[in-house]
Formats: C-alpha cells, sequence, structure tokens
C-alpha cells in the first residue's frame, strides 16, 4: 500500500532520516513521537508538499512523483490546516468534493453528518470541533484506498473522537484500505492501530505491531540497587522507588526483586526519549 525508502529531507537546524516504512493493505499504523520530531515533516514529504531530499515513495505500487494526479484521486488527506473554502457550507463545500472525487459516496457523507451533527452554516463558523469532523467526513466519504491523517482528533470531545475512531476501524474492514495516523493523543492510537511507528528527532526508533509492543516492553519498579543490575531503555526516579523501561521477555526477569506492569505507548515514548538524553549527557 504505503512504501517509503530512505526518505530524507533537510533544514538548517533538523534532519529527517532515512526513513524505511511499510504499510500494508488493511492496516492502521500511528505515527508517534514528541513535537518537533519529524512526523508532520514526513507525512508532508510523503505528499510531495515538501520535496525529498532523497529517498522515495511508492503508494500502490507506484512511485508517487510520477504518479502523483492519478494518485491523490485515492487518497484522503486530514493536516491541522484547513485545506476547504472557509466560506462555503457543508452542502456546498460537499458539491465541489463531488466534482473533484470520482468515486464520492453520498451515502456515506449523508450517514456522517447526520451522524456527527454537522451544522449547515459557513465552515469557518463551526467549532473547532466541527470543522474537524467534517474534514473527517469528507476524507471518508470518496472511498480513499489510503487514508494520511496529521493530529487529526486535536480539539475533538472524547465521544466525538471514539465515535471517529470506531469509523476508522469500520473503513480498513474491508482489507484493501490503509490508514497513516500521526497523533500526540496516544490513547487513540491504542483503540485502534495495529502498527506503531516512533519518530525521535527525525529518527524512526521503532516501527512494530501493537500486539508485539505490549509483548515486549514492561515498566519495572524497584529499588535502586535492583533496578540498577537490569539492561534498561530509560530510567526515573521517584521518592519511594526508581522505575524503568524493559524490553524483553517477562519471565527473564522472574528472580528479580523487582515489580513489572505493562508499558503503556505513552511509557515507551517517555522512557525511550529519557533514555537517549541520559546517552546524550554519559
Amino acid at each position: 500500500m504505503l512504501e517509503i525508502n530512505q526518505i530524507e529531507k533537510s533544514y538548517p537546524k533538523f534532519h529527517l532520516g532515512p526513513v524505511d516504512l511499510t504499510l500494508p493493505e488493511g492496516y492502521i499504523m500511528g505515527l508517534v513521537g514528541e513535537n518537533g520530531a519529524g512526523k508532520s515533516t514526513l507525512i508532508y514529504t510523503i505528499m510531495n508538499l515538501l520535496p525529498p531530499k532523497s529517498g522515495e515513495v511508492s503508494i500502490f505500487g507506484m512511485n508517487y512523483k510520477e504518479n502523483e494526479v492519478l494518485i491523490k484521486e485515492h487518497i484522503g488527506f486530514i493536516y491541522e490546516q484547513s485545506s476547504f473554502y472557509e466560506n462555503l457550507t457543508p452542502s456546498s463545500m460537499a458539491r465541489l468534493l463531488r466534482l473533484s472525487y470520482k468515486n464520492w459516496d453520498d451515502a456515506t457523507y449523508r450517514r456522517l453528518m447526520e451522524q456527527f451533527s454537522i451544522a449547515e452554516k459557513p465552515l469557518k463558523k463551526l467549532s473547532k470541533g466541527q470543522r474537524a469532523t467534517y474534514h473527517f467526513i469528507a476524507a471518508l466519504s470518496h472511498n480513499a484506498r489510503l487514508l494520511i491523517l496529521d493530529e487529526p482528533t486535536s480539539g475533538l470531545d472524547p465521544i466525538v473522537r471514539r465515535e471517529l475512531l470506531d469509523e476508522l476501524r469500520r473503513y480498513v474492514e474491508p482489507g484493501n484500505r490503509s490508514v497513516l495516523f500521526s497523533t500526540h493523543i496516544t490513547s487513540d492510537l491504542e483503540q485502534v492501530a495495529d502498527l506503531i511507528t516512533f519518530i525521535h528527532k527525525g529518527q524512526v526508533l521503532f516501527s512494530k505491531d501493537v500486539e508485539e509492543l505490549r509483548e515486549s516492553y514492561h515498566v519495572v519498579k524497584g529499588a535502586k540497587e535492583a533496578i540498577d543490575t537490569l539492561p534498561l531503555l530509560g530510567k526515573q526516579s521517584k521518592r519511594t522507588h526508581v522505575q524503568g523501561l524493559y524490553e524483553g521477555e517477562r519471565g527473564d526477569l522472574a528472580d528479580a526483586q523487582v515489580e513489572l506492569e505493562p508499558a503503556s505507548l505513552e511509557d515507551i515514548m517517555f522512557f525511550m526519549k529519557r533514555g537517549d538524553e541520559h546517552e546524550q549527557i554519559s
């Protein structure tokens, strides 16, 4: 579905890559990292809004640069800055979108508009949450094979966010569609993502199956003496104990005097970032 090979992009104070990623059909990939890590840069590079320094993007088995117009017909793209005409009402905007996309699905559009109760007034007069929801509805209504989403749930209340995440799951159910979903709301990805890619300082630290992450990473807690003997990816000192991130089998720590807990995605990001900062200081 989406293949990224050795993509690089350089700025005076930031370098992305080289990045290699594969997003298969039927999967939702979450893209995570702190602000400034390179998530949006990668997405804009994929879409050729920022031409890469080197590397290649292939979508639907075609080189993106050479087939951009054809490929974009089958991509739904949501990013933080609105690409719609803000003076238009939703129905007027939909008429334009219907002309722009050959596979526009009126039934899906009407169902989602009713489900999320989007008001019929100029887009600029909708709340931030309703505007974000409308972008989602438009992206889901033209039978795109690939959705590329950059912080799509920012500004949404928890109930609407959850309903939209359910729609993403429904969207990939046929097995021939995929989603690349960049967000800082890690709980969203824990609900819907099949794969997680973590970017830190322009580098991909890992790209793994969610189940593999759950089985491989654990938060360990214990006395400093016990924690210091373990090969941890990052540590944090608390008032009563020290804790850190362990990668490996739970059984490997059966004899260690420590407590183990499942690591959340936020835990993994926090401790990996902390471990990187410690290595730089050392």
